[in-house]
């Protein structure tokens, strides 16, 4: 879920209060419109502070995941019926400033974190300190 709502502070608490989530549904559907699957993500959720992924379009603030059980119940539905269609329903209160967005992901996994150039200098440093003693050793043995 991407909040795009004016802030206090990155608190997430928009011009008239926290925002709140107050239910998160998602629901299966085949060719007839009839629901095979649903699932609760969420229900009378305070959102605090986004997440490092950061808040705008096509970032994702706050993450939703159907726990096993639910997981299992809607691949054994898309196995029986691979034409089903997916609902995501949302109430949200408090929210005022802009478009809040809903995406799904399957097998998305948290970016792998990037190393900060110190580090990498750092081990840059010391694989060179590794090889010139390796190379000053061979000198010295081709001495003897």
């Amino acid at each position: 879920m991407n909040i795009n709502d004016p802030n206090k502070g990155g608190s997430n608490a928009g011009p008239v209060g926290p925002i709140v989530l107050n239910t998160l549904v998602l629901t299966a559907y085949d060719q007839s419109g009839t629901a095979v699957f649903t699932a609760h993500l969420a229900d009378a959720l305070v959102l605090r502070e986004a997440t490092l992924n950061g808040n705008g379009t096509g970032r994702s603030d706050f993450t939703f995941a159907l726990n096993p059980d639910a997981a299992a119940a809607l691949k054994a539905a898309i196995e029986a019926n691979p034409n089903l269609r997916l609902g995501l329903a949302a109430s949200v209160s408090n929210a005022s400033g802009g478009h809040e967005s809903f995406f799904f992901c399957k097998g998305c996994e948290s970016p792998a974190e990037v190393p900060e150039p110190a580090t990498m200098m750092l081990l840059g440093t010391g694989l060179a300190g590794i090889a010139g003693a390796v190379r000053k050793r061979r000198r010295a043995a081709k001495a003897e």
